[in-house]
């Protein structure tokens, strides 16, 4: 749910821009206004532009001094990527081994695309296509690194945006490849168009003009910079308003670095942008600047877009920008150009990474401390002020004066101290675990095992849990600064669903735009969370949590047993599971929102058609999510519990999918329930799913969670097909802190005959020690058919077992719920302790199961439904 998000920060960002003139070769009308080229719609085809080259037949509008350069024969460039290239010579080619690709943290270099080195840095520039959730064209630095840190990638992407669009990819190629000794530069250019993800939300709306886009990255020997040189030549008959937005995604593992900020706040000014990771440093600076980006820093979009000012272009003008991405060895000071003032040395521990800070406690940069305790600084005279960066707090600046009798300051790391955990099972093996601190401040993070942390010190509390299936533990720890504290914690496993796999089948992290979670955090909060298996669904973007999974050496207890995305048009959202990741397929083979009509105008497909295209793209089922959200299809489409499906118009509804999102927060479980019996009562077999959705850290994946029958050995190998089964005939129990299981014989989906006037099935209820169920109902037909009380005590593991008597007059979808009137404490604190069956099918008489049809369905009992 995050497209409108997006386009209210864009045009926030439209309207808070700087009216200074960019560093460009264009002049600029003062008084025209500085959002009409934002918000242009595409009320005029765009011009036919058939010329990739600028071979103009006669001149009309400006040009820069500098053109592109002239194509070279050999596009694919020098070969022998792999082997070390002499100091002095730059080089670029395309990927045609594996031992070519670059590799590290956020590595997405391809066979087909460019590399290029010289003897200080490699970077990668994808081909025609991208694996990115931004653009669907190639043609952008995915992946950069020092030559001598082989495997420390943490780049994730640049991409280049004129007037918010993005640009297709015509032609790439090598231009020179080096070997004559000069630059090696590679080539990207093509017509702009309207963003495919933009486009997907407001079509018409952010359409650049048309345009020829042409992008050069330019790598000259010895240098640990790249030259990004882009050109725009208009192909409009009118004057526009132009404005090139330069999106920087650092990387899952990056902290980024905001010069002049308090911690990173805004927006400001400023004239280039860091990143900082562990073992590589980014740093970009655009010609344009001082720039801002307003939209990442007040709307916590994930990426850093940088944006020059309006300038106004008349018919066949060409504009160029020109930037610069610099490649630093972990810190900012090594990425810092041109700084001034005096050498100001910083004495601390060896590997610490210090934050200079003016005296208002804005940053000025980061230096990290080398292996003799000395790192070296330019700064100015005046008064400073050091932390630890990436910086938690600004409680404990420690001053720096510079001045001509002083250019050196001591260090000293504040006072912390080390808490060693470890979590076990009953039998001594490791787990993993969640765990909530609360202390010095708050936090969430996750234990693998065993787990080492930096405290401040005081007392801590940590609340330590692993999903539904185990115990609970809340310890009291005391940090000492300067000494280990070792902590043995053991959790029982007091639920095992016997012939279950659990898992669920909506989450984001980073490959999602509205959510910061890396990667890597989310699969270890899955993990932390106990699920078997996990399907992720990013909006319109497939992206390979399995290799990742693979990659950390977890898939002994983690399985992504198919794909997922979910299909994020402004009027709904769904799911669509097992479309295969295609890494040359623009964002990763998923779903293309917007279309090009014949009119030249965009427009987003309604559902039926959505789906549609999901099953030819290999979609084995359709899930609707959050029906009734923001972005809810049962709203968009006007249905009721009680209005016929065949009122509702065929153009936006379709009943082609196979599972419905019930509990996706707990304030709309209450009519999503209603709704998906009503479906069940005109007959349309649909599976109740229960999904976290979740965006944060905070918010635990596997609460509800979804139990899957399998044959498999251990549960995390359920296999595709398993899954698919499961969903698409209904023999799926959604759990939230419980689990129901119907008796021998039964099986959530069975379709089962009755002779008689009642149906006895026997049913078992369990719930962790830190929660309980006391109401068991069972609903037939939309109607409350059963009801009972439980009583039990907190610390019981089986809640209920026994035999539920349910009257049958007539054939019924019945469906048995178990919950607590008291919310949980724990996971998922507030909400609501449940588990519910898909439905059996009741063949009253056995002449066939015969849906109830329209009728009135009532609301749940509380806390689901109030009054």
């Amino acid at each position: 749910m995050f497209k409108s998000s997006i386009l209210l920060a864009i045009l926030l960002l439209c309207t808070s821009c700087d009216s200074s003139e960019p560093a460009s070769s264009a002049t600029s009308d003062p008084d025209q206004g500085t959002d009409v080229g934002v918000l242009r719609d595409l009320s005029v085809q765009q011009a036919d532009v058939s010329d990739i080259q600028f071979a103009d037949m006669g001149v009309s509008g400006i040009r820069p001094s500098r053109q592109p350069t002239p194509w070279s024969e050999a596009v694919d460039g020098q070969g022998n990527l792999d082997q070390p290239i002499s100091e002095g010579y730059a080089r670029a080619g395309k990927v045609t081994l594996e031992e070519e690709l670059i590799r590290g943290p956020e590595a997405n270099c391809r066979l087909g695309d460019f590399r290029m080195d010289n003897d200080e840095i490699v970077i990668c520039i994808q081909g025609e296509s991208t694996f990115s959730q931004f653009s669907f064209f190639g043609g952008n630095i995915v992946d950069a690194h020092l030559v001598d840190r082989p495997g420390t990638d943490a780049f994730r992407e640049l991409f280049i945006a004129a007037d918010l669009g993005e640009s297709r990819v015509d032609r790439i190629g090598v231009v020179r490849d080096g070997r004559d000794g000069g630059p090696a530069i590679v080539r990207t250019e093509g017509l702009a168009q309207g963003a495919l993800i933009f486009q997907g939300v407001a079509p018409n709306l952010f359409v650049p003009p048309a345009a020829q886009v042409v992008t050069e990255y330019s790598l000259a020997p010895n240098s640990k910079a790249v030259q990004v040189s882009t050109w725009v030549h208009l192909k409009e008959e009118f004057a526009v308003d132009f404005t090139l937005v330069d999106l920087l995604y650092f990387g899952d593992q990056t902290h980024r670095f905001v010069p002049g900020s308090v911690d990173g706040e805004g927006p400001l000014l400023m004239n280039f942008v860091g990143a900082t990771a562990q073992d590589v440093s980014y740093g970009w600076y655009p010609d344009y600047a001082p720039f801002s980006f307003f939209i990442s820093v007040a709307f916590d979009i994930p990426g850093t877009p940088t944006m020059t000012d309006y300038v106004v272009m008349q018919p066949d003008d060409m504009l160029l920008f020109e930037r610069t991405l610099v490649i630093g060895d972990g810190d900012i000071e090594s990425i810092r150009q041109s700084p001034e003032g005096r050498e100001v040395f910083i004495n601390a521990e060896p590997s610490t990474h210090v934050a200079v800070l003016d005296d208002q406690s804005r940053l000025v940069t980061t230096v990290m401390v080398k292996e003799d305790g000395n790192a070296q600084v330019r700064l100015e005279d005046g008064e400073y002020q050091l932390a630890l960066w990436p910086l938690e707090s600004l409680e404990a600046l420690q001053p720096c004066v510079v001045s001509d009798v002083q250019s050196a300051c001591a260090f000293q790391v504040p006072p912390i101290g080390t808490l060693q955990l470890s979590v076990t099972d009953q039998n001594g093996t490791p787990i993993d675990v969640m765990v909530r601190f609360s202390g010095a401040d708050d936090r969430t993070d996750f234990v693998l095992g065993q787990e080492q942390f930096e405290l401040a010190p005081g007392r801590w509390t940590l609340t330590i849990t692993r999903g539904s299936h185990y115990s609970s533990s809340v310890e009291s720890v005391e940090v000492t600064a300067g000494q280990t504290t070792t902590l043995s914690v053991e959790l029982i496993q007091e639920i095992i669903p016997r012939g279950y796999a659990s898992g669920e089948f909506h989450q984001h992290a980073s490959p999602s735009l509205d959510s910061t979670v890396a990667v890597k955090t989310r699969i270890e909060s899955n993990l932390a969370a106990g699920v078997d298996f996990m399907v992720p669904s990013d909006h319109d973007i497939i992206y390979p949590y399995h290799a990742r999974i693979v990659e950390m050496g977890v898939d002994d207890r983690l399985s992504v047993p198919l794909t997922g995305v979910e299909v994020s048009p402004l009027y709904a959202h769904m799911g669509a599971y097992g479309i295969p990741y295609d890494p040359y397929g623009g964002a990763g083979g998923a779903i293309r929102l917007p279309e090009l009509g014949a009119d030249g105008r965009w427009f987003v497909s309604e559902m039926p058609i959505l789906i549609q295209r999901a099953r030819n793209l290999g979609a084995q089922f359709i899930q609707i999510n959050h029906p009734r959200a923001s972005q809810g299809y049962f709203d968009h489409v006007g249905y009721e519990p009680t209005r016929p499906l065949s009122e509702l118009d065929a153009e936006q509804f379709t009943d082609d999918f196979e599972s419905v999102e019930v509990f996706n927060s707990p304030g709309k479980f209450c009519q999503n329930f209603q709704d998906w019996q009503g479906l069940l009562n005109q007959g349309l077999r649909v599976t109740a799913i229960g999904n976290s959705d979740t965006h944060s850290v905070r918010q635990a994946p596997g609460y509800p969670r979804n139990y899957l029958p399998t044959s498999a050995a251990q549960p995390h190998l359920i296999t595709k097909a398993e899954v698919v089964a499961a969903v698409s005939s209904g023999n799926v129990i959604m759990g939230g802190a419980a689990l129901l299981t119907l008796g021998e014989g039964f099986d959530p989906g069975d379709d089962v005959q009755v002779m008689g006037s009642e149906l006895v099935i026997p049913i078992k209820v369990q719930t962790p020690s830190f929660t309980r169920i006391n109401r068991i109902i069972a609903v037939g037909n939309g109607q409350i058919v059963f009801e009972q009380t439980v009583t039990t005590a907190m610390e019981d593991l089986v809640d209920f077992e026994g035999q539920l008597t349910i009257p049958v007059d007539e054939d019924m979808h019945l469906t048995i719920l178990a919950f607590a009137e008291e919310p949980l404490t724990l996971i998922r604190p507030g909400a609501p302790v449940f588990s519910m069956t898909n439905p059996i099918y009741i063949d009253h008489q056995g002449d066939g199961f015969t849906p109830p049809g329209i009728r009135s369905v009532v609301p749940l009992p509380p806390p689901f439904c109030r009054p």
